[in-house]
């Protein structure tokens, strides 16, 4: 168990490595170059390094190291250290990594840059840690005035940051940064959740242990079964529950098809499975 511990550790760093260095990447080829401002402390120095000459590194640890200090109790020690780690990290990588625009039209830039970005704070965060941010100062304004949630503040920074890249630079520039922050948000989530979401299947019919049987034995996946009353009839019904991939999706609604055409069937997307048949759990 320690040993699975201290390999996990050992990867949370090299992630913490490896993502502030792709995030540093973004900045430096892509956002910085074409004034592409993707909200949050390298949005802001992104503006002052265009107006004042400010390096965008010096700007996220004098926005960040602050906000980390007011936000030790909300983050805890062991977030606190890995996230003090992962801002100096990016700052550093804004250092070494060459400022050189890799594309001269800022719809490129916005779009690989906030790609790109959106893929190294996902790895950073898979790693155990935040570079702050929009989000700590998010959380640290909705403990002064919490009628606005988190998600609300964090709304409300960014746009804020945008609106003066738009001020500053022009209208155009607002709305690419937009497009970058979209992007940046997007391939977070999708580093986090992972590529291999599952789909998760209700299933309520009057043959449901026919069914059951058979996609555990076609599909080999595990079923559970619901009990549940009809509001309308009163009646006691049972409700399947699977997950299966994507792959079985089709599968599950064919033999689902064959058994009871009449089937009631409800399918939603479950972003990340852990267990047996999907993603095993990770040990911390």
């Amino acid at each position: 168990m320690k040993k699975q511990k201290k390999k996990t550790v050992l990867l949370d760093y090299a992630l913490l490595v490896v993502g502030a260095f792709i995030a540093g990447g973004a900045l430096n080829l892509f956002l910085v170059p074409a004034k592409v401002v993707a909200g949050g402390a390298t949005g802001l120095g992104t503006i002052l390094y265009h107006t004042l000459g400010l390096s965008v590194g010096l700007v996220n640890i004098l926005v960040n190291l602050p906000l980390f200090a007011l936000g030790y109790r909300e983050v805890g020690k062991e977030l606190f250290w890995r996230s003090i780690l992962a801002t100096l990290l990016l700052s550093a990588a804004t250092y070494l990594i060459p400022e050189v625009a890799l594309s001269q039209n800022a719809m490129l830039s916005s779009v690989y840059g906030g790609a790109a970005m959106g893929l190294g704070l996902g790895l950073v965060m898979r790693g155990g840690a935040t570079t702050g941010g929009s989000e700590l100062a998010a959380l640290l304004l909705h403990k002064l005035i919490p009628q606005l949630k988190v998600t609300g503040w964090i709304f409300v920074i960014d746009a804020v940051i945008i609106l003066a890249a738009g001020i500053i630079f022009d209208a155009e520039m607002a709305l690419y940064a937009i497009l970058a922050l979209f992007l940046t948000t997007k391939t977070i989530d999708l580093v986090q959740e992972g590529l291999d979401s599952g789909k998760v299947c209700y299933i309520i019919s009057d043959q449901s242990r026919k069914i059951a049987q058979l996609l555990m034995e076609e599909l080999e996946r595990g079923v559970t079964l619901l009990s549940a009353r009809g509001m309308y009839s009163g009646e006691d019904k049972e409700v399947l529950l699977c997950v299966v991939t994507r792959m079985q999706l089709v599968r599950l609604k064919r033999i689902v098809s064959r058994v009871d055409p009449e089937a009631f069937v409800i399918l939603s997307n479950a972003h990340e499975v852990l267990g047996e048949g999907f993603k095993p759990h990770v040990l911390k």
